[in-house]
């Protein structure tokens, strides 16, 4: 979490290994926002049939930082609720803009975290605009039950900006 300021610019690479293979290697840039956790998405990682068991993310240059207001301020989770866990759990979640401006590009990720404070799932989607004191609810599915009880869903807004 970064105090006050925001990384425009961040070189990351995640890589998944398949004991001391490589199956798979992603070089890329993301923004740091100021004041928060935050996630980092990957989707679609192409294993093939390939199961990893052990993935390494990680920054590969020195972050560049600008002072910057916290975009996410506004965006509230006013609700999160996990239902269909025995056969294709669903997050449901309700997010809102308390501002008196509307907020673009919103990327909204969801955590599933089993027992054991390991993450059984994740998943997300993306709001286009949230007008100024509006709501709008998301969801997220998993098409197989996950491998233990859910005991904590975490709902991680994180603004864009104007596209």
């Amino acid at each position: 979490m970064s105090s006050g300021q925001e990384s425009l610019k961040s070189s990351l690479e995640f890589t998944a290994l398949l004991l001391i293979f490589l199956i798979y290697e992603r070089k890329g840039e993301t923004f740091i926002p100021p004041d928060k956790f935050f996630a980092v998405f990957e989707d679609e990682i192409p294993t093939g049939k390939k199961i990893p068991v052990k993935a390494i993310f990680e920054f590969t240059s020195v972050a560049l930082w600008k002072r910057q207001e916290n975009k996410e301020v506004g965006v509230t989770v006013l609700k999160k609720t996990i239902s269909r866990e025995d056969y294709s759990p669903r997050v449901d979640a309700t997010l809102a803009n308390n501002t008196l401006k509307p907020i673009s590009n919103i990327e909204v990720v969801a955590i599933v975290y089993g027992e054991d404070a390991n993450s059984l799932g994740f998943s997300r989607t993306f709001i286009d605009k949230l007008n100024k004191e509006e709501s709008q609810d998301v969801s997220f599915t998993w098409p197989e039950p996950f491998t233990s009880n859910a005991v904590k869903i975490e709902i991680i807004p994180r603004v864009y900006g104007k596209k």
